[in-house]
């Protein structure tokens, strides 16, 4: 079977999160692989307003 691949920033929350979702759907049967993925927002040091966005 294929393992799921499972996308996630590399922050103390989104880890967590997803290594919970992982850990259930091992529970169901599934082989999960977590990624760490960076964003351009997790490399960049401008600030969200400069580049016209909003939180």
């Amino acid at each position: 079977m294929t393992a799921l691949r499972l996308g996630t920033r590399r922050s103390a929350l989104a880890t967590t999160q997803s290594g919970w979702v992982a850990d259930r759907l091992r529970e169901a049967g599934h082989d999960v692989e977590i990624v760490e993925i960076t964003t351009e927002g997790d490399v960049s040091g401008e600030l969200l307003t400069a580049i016209g966005g909003t939180g």
